[in-house]
């Protein structure tokens, strides 16, 4: 039998919630890339509200724009290896910067296999396998490394991507690493 009761009229997360309220929303960002190299800036969801609360309902989490920056290089460890690190900041007013450090190892151009970790204490692991030119299977694993409860001990993830073949001259340039 579940705990949760919703008819508690104390509890604020479901008092008044039904919000309607007009809020313009925008993005901006600029990606520079290379064959071996990326770098960007970007503020995705821009929210414009004039007021942090309606209904006597804090929205400023709403409200909030969250920034990015991101960058990557591929290294050529020699014809079959190759290392990308990457890393991504996230800033969001009020809240502490969030650092994302990633590196892959990728063998054949066909094959990877990475770990990260995030500031705010979580680290994890990645593999990607590249089945057929247009299929890719991916798996990724994380875990807090500090507890936040005693029900969250970390998460898988599986994901299929299929790429949906260019046939103006039926050849890859160059690898996509980015």
């Amino acid at each position: 039998m579940s705990q949760l009761n919703r008819d508690v009229d104390a509890d604020v997360a479901f008092n008044n919630n039904d919000l309607n309220i007009l809020a313009p929303m925008t993005g901006f960002g600029v990606y520079l890339y290379s064959e071996k190299f990326f770098a960007g800036v970007s503020a995705p969801r821009m929210v414009f509200v004039s007021d942090n609360s309606v209904n006597n309902v804090d929205i400023s989490y709403a409200a909030s724009t969250q920034y990015y920056a991101f960058a990557g290089y591929v290294h050529e460890v020699n014809n079959d290896l190759k290392i990308k690190p990457t890393t991504q900041i996230k800033i969001t007013q009020g809240a502490p910067i969030q650092v994302d450090l990633n590196v892959h190892a990728i063998y054949l151009e066909d094959y990877s296999i990475g770990a990260f970790y995030r500031t705010g204490g979580e680290a994890g692991i990645m593999a990607m396998a590249q089945v057929s030119p247009n299929f890719t299977l991916v798996y990724a694993y994380d875990h807090r490394l500090a507890p936040v409860n005693q029900y969250v001990n970390g998460s898988h993830e599986f994901g299929i991507q299929y790429a949906i073949p260019y046939v103006s001259n039926r050849r890859v340039i160059t690898p996509r690493y980015f």
